[in-house]
């Protein structure tokens, strides 16, 4: 082919480094890295379904502040501003990578305890930015006095803000493809909650 043996074995070494390097690159993306961030908040833009926790602990989002709650399967952020609240984040990983996201909004702010018509503010001011972000609800519950429900089903990410009106307070993401509990979830959904 016109090349000198030294020039071939440079060519194949470097042909060699090329598939290496490629092949690496592809057992390190997620499933859905074809896509960009599935996530709109700012917070969570480097995130991805279907990461490895290794892909995680090596993404933009603050890990010098991440709790490892159950090795391999469940990290926590103790303190992450979520939507302008302070919140505690929970990251699932599931089989096939990150599957499940909960934000968990923290009953105090500025060591002052919250109280319902507290809650109910700033869960206004965090629907209207919601709706903002992902449109009109899917699913809306209102708040009937007791607890609310809004819910969101894209095709990617499932997104639900709810208050049971006692300990449980925030936003869930699911992986629409990934999360194992999702398809109960949407079937309950299809049969009037």
């Amino acid at each position: 082919m016109g090349m000198v043996v030294r020039n071939l074995e440079d060519f194949l070494k470097q042909q060699q480094k090329n598939i290496e390097h490629a092949t690496i690159g592809k057992e390190e993306k997620s499933p859905t890295s074809h896509l960009g961030s599935v996530f709109k908040e700012k917070e969570l833009n480097s995130l991805e379904w279907g990461m490895s926790v290794n892909l995680f602990k090596r993404s933009n989002y603050r890990p010098s502040e991440l709790a490892e709650v159950i090795p391999g399967h469940y990290y926590k952020d103790i303190y992450l501003s979520f939507h302008g609240h302070t919140s505690i984040a929970g990251f699932r990983f599931g089989e096939k990578g990150l599957d499940h996201i909960v934000i968990s909004y923290i009953f105090r702010t500025q060591c002052k305890q919250l109280y319902q018509k507290d809650i109910l503010r700033i869960s206004k001011r965090i629907l209207q930015e919601l709706t903002q972000t992902y449109g009109k609800p899917t699913y809306n519950y209102p708040w009937n006095g007791q607890n609310f429900n809004y819910m969101w089903l894209g095709n990617v990410t499932y997104v639900q803000f709810v208050w049971d009106g006692g300990g449980s307070w925030g936003i869930q993401f699911r992986s629409m493809e990934l999360d194992p509990e999702i398809k109960p979830l949407m079937k309950r959904l299809k049969r009037g909650w």
